[in-house]
């Protein structure tokens, strides 16, 4: 995407894929079925069948359909969120002539510190948009995450798994203190989920970076040596332990944007798939729709702005989804 400041003479290049970066970016997304639309709604398939086995002996005309569907739909509003900075264009001066007295008002802006500044504004909000994905209540007090409801609040929206609701998630008593309990809290939480969950290649553990940090703490104690590389947290995807115990293990470190999360635990099958319980629909990334960075009006000031919608959904069936609240 070319960085258009308009009688500036600029030349400069932002890095490519910006936008791709604040809408499918943040350490997240691989816990994500992804769909990407071009308008405000979304419509993303899941799979949906529960076979009964049925008794052939009297021959295969005594098949009864079931009337299982392999896919069902969920169609999603889009939350539509942005930002905008502006900084003034003295600030973006290349550095050797930013303080000279001779020609200060027709200096060119530094394309490093442009890209500097824009993509730090990017990272910022990818993080803000995946605090939103994670821990989002439109009962939130904090206006940053009351603009949509998150994973973690329509988990809990499902209702506990009981006889009289067999879609529920599987509600665990599991506290997390500190790195003496967190080991055998996350085994609790996994143990909870059927063999059939708990084998699917897209098993996964997710907790928040405070529930991270205690089970660093718990390695190196119970190893009695520093054990990090087990325990090392990949930025890009947001893996933090590959085996424990079998099982993959991420930290969403938007689940602690709401402090009320502290201690949560997460586990199913969480994966860019239509087998997926975690559902992402956002608008499809194109830089020239999504990110504008321009010289304003009275040439003096750049401006940035940044305009995504996206929207979290869980699966109507949570039954496969373990959490310990």
């Amino acid at each position: 995407m070319a960085l258009n400041i308009s009688n500036n003479n600029y030349s400069g290049i932002l890095i490519e894929g910006l936008s791709s970066l604040v809408t499918i970016g943040a350490n997240d997304y691989s816990l994500f079925h992804t769909a990407l639309t071009s308008g405000s709604k979304v419509r993303i398939p899941y799979v949906d069948a529960s076979p009964t086995i049925q008794d052939l002996s009297a021959g295969i005309c005594s098949f009864v359909d079931g009337g299982d569907r392999v896919l069902d739909f969920m169609n999603l509003d889009l939350c539509e969120v942005g930002t905008q900075q502006t900084a003034c264009i003295s600030e973006l001066f290349d550095t050797d002539y930013a303080a000279a007295s001779a020609g200060y008002l027709s200096q060119d802006v530094d394309p490093e510190l442009a890209n500097a500044w824009a993509r730090r504004i990017v990272h910022r909000f990818s993080k803000q948009v995946q605090n939103l994905r994670w821990a989002g209540d439109t009962l939130s007090s904090d206006p940053a995450l009351a603009l949509c409801d998150g994973v973690i609040k329509q988990v809990i929206a499902a209702g506990p798994n009981t006889t009289g609701n067999t879609t529920g998630y599987q509600q665990i008593t599991a506290p997390v203190t500190g790195p003496s309990d967190v080991v055998s809290a996350i085994t609790t939480v996994v143990t909870a989920l059927p063999f059939e969950v708990k084998s699917h290649p897209m098993f996964k553990v997710v907790v928040g970076s405070d529930v991270a940090n205690y089970l660093m703490a718990a390695v190196m104690q119970q190893t009695n040596v520093n054990n990090l590389p087990q325990v090392q947290f990949d930025m890009e995807t947001g893996l933090l332990m590959d085996n424990f115990f079998g099982y993959s293990i991420y930290m969403a470190d938007g689940i602690l944007a709401d402090p009320t999360n502290t201690g949560l635990i997460l586990a199913g099958i969480f994966g860019d798939s239509d087998e997926g319980a975690l559902k992402w629909g956002v608008n499809r990334p194109e830089d020239e729709k999504n990110i504008e960075l321009k010289l304003i009006e009275d040439g003096d000031k750049v401006r940035m702005r940044i305009a995504v919608a996206s929207a979290v959904a869980v699966i109507p069936d949570a039954s496969q989804i373990a959490l310990n609240v």
